[in-house]
């Protein structure tokens, strides 16, 4: 992986934290509906973010961080399909609606792939806390984010909670956007000498 690679990866994550705060703050919190377009532009970007920062750490984060990534992009597979019939629900097709129903009830599926996505993020950032590549904190607080935000999808009255979740998401990929952004931020080399792991030529 190259120098580019990691700043792209860096600010990618910024990005996607930024984005995922504003359009959940503009949707959830100030019920603004033109604040689910950058929801679902968001939910874009973290496919891009989780590749970049699995590839970042895969080899120390073992079948663990290979787990949990999967997790996350079967639920951002997941939750994006629904963004996008939400989307049309707000933008005012009457049928759409309608499908949001089947798919949460009949089919079962929104729910499942709530779970896979957070429990996907609750992994991570364990994993990444776990394996030193990146900032411990910021994984940590991922993992904290993903706990909050459970009870607040699920019950509408926690809206407190999702924001809280929003504000940890932002603070935890800004700060592993910004190490990976200085020069010598990710000497592959040292961060695995330094998390016990053998060295590669």
């Amino acid at each position: 992986m190259t120098r580019l690679h990691i700043r792209l990866i860096g600010i990618v994550s910024i990005l996607t934290g930024v984005v995922a705060f504003a359009g959940g703050t503009l949707h959830v919190g100030l019920h603004q509906n033109w604040g689910h377009w950058l929801m679902v532009l968001g939910n874009i970007l973290m496919v891009f973010t989780f590749t970049g920062l699995y590839a970042v750490q895969s080899r120390q984060s073992g079948p663990l961080g290979l787990l949990a990534y999967v997790l996350i992009i079967i639920g951002l597979l997941v939750n994006f399909a629904t963004s996008l019939v939400i989307l049309a629900d707000i933008s005012g097709l009457k049928t759409a609606h309608d499908v949001w129903m089947f798919w949460y009830i009949d089919l079962s599926l929104l729910l499942p792939g709530l779970y896979s996505l957070l429990i996907g993020i609750l992994m991570f950032g364990l994993v990444t806390a776990y394996a030193r590549v990146l900032p411990r904190g910021a994984g940590l607080l991922l993992a904290l984010a993903a706990i909050l935000d459970l009870p607040a999808e699920l019950l509408s009255g926690l809206t407190i909670l999702y924001e809280i979740a929003l504000v940890l998401v932002l603070i935890s990929l800004s700060w592993i956007g910004a190490r990976l952004l200085q020069p010598h931020a990710l000497d592959l080399s040292t961060r695995q000498a330094q998390a016990g792991f053998p060295q590669t030529s």
